[in-house]
C-alpha cells in the first residue's frame, strides 16, 4: 500500500514499510530514510495547507484557535460575532443568524418564512379607541376596526338627546358601508312605576326602548363574533337609565345579532332624527 497520507498511516508501527512507495523496511537502501523523511513532510504539508482532509480527528480537550467562520455544513456557525442577547435562528446551510435586540417587554414572534423578530406583545389585551362626545351630532362611528377583531366592548356614558323620539341604537357595517337593515335585536326592560315592556328592531341593535330628552343612558354592549364564515356577530348588554346622574329611572337588558356582507371594519351610535346633547362613548376591541 503507497501510504500517500496521513489517513492512510498504520497505528501499528511494523506496519508502516512505505511512505509514498518509499521502502522504510528492515534493511531498505539509506536513500530510502532520506526520501521518506521528505515524503512524511510533504504530506504534513498537505494537511496543514488543506488540500488533504483528515478521515477522522478526536479532540478530547484543550482548545481551537485560528478558525474563523466554521461552515455550517462543517458544524460550524458560519459566523464569527452575533448580536448580544439576541437569538440565533436556523438559515438553511448559510450563516445561523441573530435577532436584533428587543426592548423590554417585547416577545420573540414568527414572520413566517422571514426570521423571527421581537414585536409588542400581541392579543394580550384590548386595543381602545379615542374617546368621542356625544354632546353635539346625530351618529358616532367608529371606523377602522382592523381585520380579524372577534370581540369588541362598546362603553356609553350619560347618553342624552336633546328631545324624544326614536330608539338609540347600534348599527353595524363593513367596507361597504353601515348596514342599516338585517339587525336583530330585542330589549326587555322595567321602569320605575313597575312598568315591564319589550321592544324590538330590525334598523339596529338598540340600546333602549325610549330615552326622553330629560333622561341619561349608562350602558355597556358586548360584541362577539359568533361565525366568521358568515360574519354574524352577537350583541348582549345591560342598561340603566335616569334623570341627571340617577339611574334609577329604567333598568333594561337586550339581545341581538348581526350578519354582515364582508368583515366588520365600522359601527356607529344613532338614533333616527335625534341630536345628542352629553355624554360619551368608547369601543376596546381585540
Amino acid at each position: 500500500m503507497a501510504k500517500a497520507n496521513w489517513n492512510e498511516y498504520s497505528a501499528t508501527a511494523g506496519s508502516n514499510t512505505v511512505v509514498d512507495d518509499v521502502n522504510i523496511a528492515e534493511g531498505c537502501p539509506p536513500s530510502g530514510i532520506n526520501n521518506a523523511i521528505r515524503e512524511l513532510m510533504a504530506h504534513t504539508a498537505d494537511v496543514v495547507a488543506g488540500t488533504v482532509a483528515l478521515s477522522s480527528i478526536n479532540i478530547d480537550g484543550g482548545s481551537i484557535t485560528g478558525i474563523t467562520d466554521l461552515a455550517v455544513a462543517d458544524g460550524g456557525t458560519g459566523a464569527s460575532t452575533f448580536a448580544a442577547n439576541g437569538v440565533l435562528f436556523g438559515n438553511g446551510t448559510s450563516a445561523v443568524g441573530a435577532t436584533a435586540v428587543g426592548t423590554a417587554d417585547q416577545v420573540l414572534t414568527s414572520n413566517g418564512s422571514a426570521p423571527p423578530t421581537f414585536q409588542d406583545a400581541g392579543g394580550g389585551g384590548f386595543t381602545t379607541t379615542t374617546v368621542q362626545a356625544t354632546t353635539s351630532g346625530t351618529s358616532w362611528t367608529f371606523g377602522s376596526i382592523p381585520s380579524g377583531t372577534q370581540y369588541i366592548v362598546i362603553s356609553i356614558q350619560r347618553l342624552s338627546f336633546t328631545a324624544s323620539g326614536s330608539f338609540p341604537m347600534i348599527q353595524l357595517g363593513d367596507a361597504g358601508g353601515i348596514e342599516t337593515a338585517g339587525h336583530r335585536s330585542a330589549f326587555g326592560y322595567r321602569v320605575s312605576n313597575a312598568t315591564f315592556g319589550l321592544s324590538g328592531s330590525e334598523d339596529g341593535l338598540i340600546i333602549s326602548q325610549y330615552l326622553e330628552n330629560n333622561r341619561f343612558l349608562t350602558t355597556n354592549m358586548i360584541l362577539n363574533l359568533i361565525n366568521p364564515s358568515t360574519n354574524t356577530w352577537v350583541a348582549t348588554g345591560n342598561t340603566a337609565m335616569g334623570g341627571t346622574d340617577a339611574l334609577s329611572n329604567e333598568i333594561g337588558f337586550y339581545i341581538g345579532y348581526k350578519s354582515l356582507s364582508a368583515e366588520l371594519t365600522q359601527l356607529r351610535l344613532y338614533a333616527a332624527g335625534r341630536t345628542g346633547d352629553a355624554g360619551q362613548i368608547s369601543i376596546a376591541y381585540l
